[in-house]
């Protein structure tokens, strides 16, 4: 049996809320996608570099370690929603990422760093940069799908499949 096949069998067997022996936790994972979120500043006078090696150098290192599928790179806007909070960090990069192993891709990344396949920039400010990682709760859902449905449509096809 193909992995492909043996994963749909799995699939199905779990849908319908049975149990197969073949399906055990210690079958191939099913890929789960995750966005690596990265808010930073440049170095002070060093803006337009910062945005030339993200849109650049960064995203072709990262794009080719595998399991990095997607980036793009923003700027803080203006205004914002609550203009009297503090926005310390005017960058963010989210890193599309897609994988049955997170902490796989994160050493590969780490791997990149420390062998230099992965070129870090002085023009980013590091040690004001954080950066945080999150999985799907929903399917993502636009204006066009919700026009119309009620909010128990809504829900449901908010819904990811389990």
């Amino acid at each position: 049996m193909t992995i492909r096949r043996h994963l749909l069998a799995c699939a199905m067997t779990a849908a319908l809320g049975l149990l197969w022996a073949g399906c055990s936790a210690g079958s191939a994972a099913e890929k789960q996608k995750h966005h690596f979120m990265v808010l930073s500043n440049a170095t002070p006078g060093q803006e337009n570099r910062l945005v030339e090696w993200y849109s650049g150098q960064h995203f072709h290192d990262l794009l080719n370690i595998e399991g990095v599928t997607a980036a793009q790179f923003f700027k803080l806007s203006a205004p914002q929603y609550r203009e009297g909070q503090p926005h310390p960090l005017q960058y963010l990069v989210i890193w599309e990422i897609e994988t049955d192993d997170l902490a796989a891709v994160f050493a590969r990344v780490q791997k990149g760093l420390a062998t230099g396949t992965t070129v870090r920039s002085d023009a980013m400010d590091g040690p004001t940069s954080t950066n945080n990682t999150f999985t799907p709760v929903t399917k993502r859902i636009t204006a066009e799908d919700v026009r119309g449905k009620s909010v128990a449509e809504v829900l449901s096809l908010s819904r990811l499949a389990k």
